[in-house]
């Protein structure tokens, strides 16, 4: 018969794939390659997948097995009580914010629900009605000393909002992202618009295809008035700086993604010989690349190397710009094994010099392909926060972890991202002080 001429070729058939079953087997056992590759992948797309609508966008594989406060050195940790933003059970997992004390206790929570806040969309654009759902997320925080806050609901609106959790005033501006006080008391806001084909100041952006975003940094009163924006493509392209989209193949859409805009002050510039009190620093993570600029838009300094898919740089004191760089390696990979996870680099913008200053050791490993803020602390002290891994950090100068908090899972192998950690210099008495005091 037939078949037996051909029964070599079917027995070695059955061979191979009898053989590549049996090393699947072992590399998963033993987590050997292409193991590693695979589980990333399948964690990805359990994360992001269509299939699981019930599940919020802002839930992650769970990385670790801690829940709550570990306090590791207590007489290191900085003073202070932590803001948590992120999406929370006794809120149905919506998002909210929590102040916590060093144990891990909340002292004060804000439940909020972007539909009750904007049941219409405020907005006449392109996005219109995409962006007031309940599982809309929380992006840039500030907290008041008399327990007021201040909040972006991301690419909805900036929002004030007093301890009881009543509304004082809301902004219908596409904000997003980050909230910075500088030190007139106003706030620097990441902003966007949406540039249509019938929009005329798509001439202004020859290359850019319609549609696309023009982000914006905008100075924002405590009392909601705008006071300034600045558009960051213009600032671009009269710097003529626009091969940035060509590198990165970021010319529609969000083609930016601006994530963060802070003000150098007057204490610190002396500390910077090249920029100016005033001067702004803004990260835009599709082009990777930071940015420093003055309040007219003009262009004093780039970095766009060395770094992938940053947030969050900083002046700091030394007279050096610290960046939280997520080293974003592959949309593929939730651990960030190609390039070795994120790290805190340091910047010295009239050398170029740039120094990683955490992790320092190998048993250091963190990373979060997106999301991240750091925070330096009157101690001297750094808080962290990890944001898809659903952990806060606070490290002393040498590097070490004297503190750190992690989010109950949210089912199990799942925890819900924390977008930010930041410590304010206030008491337990000053929070119970505040009107409405709704713990737990």
């Amino acid at each position: 018969m037939a078949i037996f001429r051909y029964l070599p070729q079917i027995m070695f058939g059955f061979s191979v794939v009898f053989l590549a079953f049996l090393y699947g087997m072992i590399s998963y056992r033993y987590n050997l390659f292409p193991a590693p590759i695979i589980r990333d992948g399948l964690s990805y797309l359990s994360a992001v997948s269509p299939f699981t609508a019930a599940r919020p966008h802002y839930i992650y594989p769970l990385k670790y097995d801690t829940v709550g406060a570990l306090v590791h050195q207590p007489e290191k940790v900085a003073p202070g009580v932590t803001l948590i933003s992120s999406a929370w059970s006794d809120h149905d997992w919506l998002n909210g914010i929590r102040v916590i004390d060093q144990q891990g206790k909340v002292l004060h929570k804000w439940d909020i629900n972007p539909v009750k806040i904007y049941p219409e969309s405020p907005h006449k654009d392109l996005a219109k009605g995409s962006k007031n759902f309940a599982e809309n997320y929380i992006h840039g925080a500030y907290l008041f000393p008399n327990g007021d806050l201040l909040f972006n609901i991301e690419y909805l609106g900036l929002v004030k909002m007093d301890s009881c959790g009543e509304i004082l005033w809301k902004l219908p501006y596409r904000t997003h992202h980050s909230i910075s006080r500088n030190e007139d008391g106003n706030f620097w806001v990441s902003g966007q618009t949406w540039v249509t084909e019938e929009n005329e100041r798509k001439l202004l952006f020859p290359g850019l295809e319609t549609p696309f975003v023009e982000e914006t940094a905008v100075l924002v009163s405590p009392g909601g008035e705008i006071l300034k924006e600045i558009s960051l493509l213009e600032s671009i392209y009269h710097a003529g700086v626009e091969d940035q989209f060509w590198k990165t193949r970021h010319y529609s859409g969000d083609v930016t993604h601006l994530n963060d805009v802070e003000e150098l002050t007057t204490q610190m510039a002396a500390s910077f010989p090249g920029f100016d009190a005033g001067d702004l620093v803004v990260s835009m993570k599709h082009i990777s690349a930071i940015f420093v600029l003055n309040q007219d838009g003009e262009l004093k300094w780039i970095k766009d190397d060395d770094m992938l898919m940053q947030h969050d740089p900083d002046f700091e004191p030394d007279g050096r710009l610290v960046i939280f760089d997520n080293r974003a390696d592959s949309d593929s990979t939730l651990y960030g094994r190609y390039l070795g996870g994120s790290r805190m680099i340091a910047v010295d913008p009239t050398s170029g010099e740039t120094e990683v200053i955490y992790p320092r050791r190998d048993d250091q490993f963190f990373y979060t392909y997106t999301g991240g803020k750091h925070q330096l602390l009157e101690n001297g002290n750094r808080l962290i926060t990890e944001a898809i891994a659903g952990r806060v950090f606070e490290i002393d100068e040498q590097g070490n972890t004297v503190w750190e908090w992690f989010h109950e899972p949210y089912d199990e192998g799942l925890v819900a991202e924390v977008l930010e950690g930041s410590r304010y210099p206030y008491s337990q008495a000053d929070v119970a002080s505040w009107a409405c005091h709704k713990p737990g």
